[in-house]
């Protein structure tokens, strides 16, 4: 049988359990075409994007002819992935990270598995991101790297080999969690060509973008969200018969205060939904701050 086999790297890690190289391969048919899919695996030591740090390399170290030992350049810490989370966040379950997988399309056309390669990889990831809540897939997540500095001295005319090395890193939040052998499975068996981009991916998108540091489009991602949000709450109250065609269009046309249409305006109905006022709090607060963005006071955000 003819086959086109394609192996993947990826500059951002996917937090897997510890047990990801026994899963099975994934199965689909494509047009046709059968598709397989291998379980995840780690190219490299790790799924580092910056060079490993060598203070020996400087120019006034070799200058010097000066050698620190190996012992003494402490490089692990100027990388760090965040823990994931169990599903009830009552434990950290074991862990390791990968960076790269295979698919084989059983087709003698390239043309063919290309064009099946063309969406599937990025529809998976998508999956993959969303079910577990490790945002920075599909991004190069260089904020896990951080800044690196290493620091030495010379006492009495001699080097100190005490060198000694730190770096910042993100942590991540409590949302995210491994992905397992189902949710894997599930990403892939799910993949399509086409999808619309909702609150969700408007949320993890401003994650991705905060942990870069990039407070003032992360505003914006989660007004997006917000706006999202309400459009499908009200939608699902009209097709339920809770509220009027007209009170659905002010809903998704009115921009002022939107904590309104998750509290003030809702139909008084045991089936209309109950928000808790921190989430109304944070509605409030974000729009607050996507209007001073919008209007160029971002100097006002605290």
């Amino acid at each position: 049988m003819n086959m086109h086999g394609y192996g993947f790297t990826f500059p951002f890690p996917i937090i897997c359990s510890h047990d990801h190289s026994n899963w099975p391969q994934i199965t689909r048919k494509i047009g046709g075409i059968n598709v397989e899919i291998y379980p995840p695996f780690l190219s490299g030591k790790n799924a580092r994007l910056t060079a490993d740090f060598d203070i020996n390399a400087s120019p006034s170290f070799q200058r010097r002819k000066i050698i620190i030992g190996n012992a003494n350049l402490p490089v692990g810490g100027f990388r760090t992935v965040p823990s994931c989370w169990s599903a009830d966040f009552s434990a950290q379950p074991q862990q390791l990270e990968t960076n790269s997988f295979q698919v084989e399309c059983y087709t003698g056309s390239e043309r063919k598995a290309d064009k099946i390669l063309s969406w599937i990889i990025k529809a998976g990831l998508r999956n993959l991101r969303r079910a577990s809540g490790q945002f920075w897939i599909e991004h190069p997540a260089i904020y896990f790297e951080g800044v690196k500095k290493a620091q030495y001295q010379v006492l009495s005319g001699k080097l100190d080999h005490g060198v000694w090395a730190c770096s910042t890193v993100f942590s991540g939040t409590k949302r995210m969690c491994v992905v397992d052998a189902q949710k894997w499975r599930n990403s892939w068996i799910s993949a399509k060509e086409e999808y619309d981009t909702d609150a969700l991916d408007n949320l993890l998108t401003a994650e991705h973008q905060n942990a870069g540091g990039f407070l003032f489009e992360a505003t914006v991602s989660c007004a997006l969200a917000i706006e999202k949000s309400k459009y499908n709450l009200w939608s699902k109250l009209l097709s339920m018969g809770l509220c009027s065609r007209p009170e659905e269009k002010s809903a998704r046309n009115d921009t002022q205060k939107p904590e309104r249409y998750f509290r003030d305006l809702l139909p008084k109905s045991s089936l209309a939904p109950i928000f808790s006022e921190e989430t109304l709090d944070t509605v409030s607060e974000v729009w607050i701050a996507r209007g001073l963005v919008a209007h160029g006071k971002e100097t006002h955000l605290r």
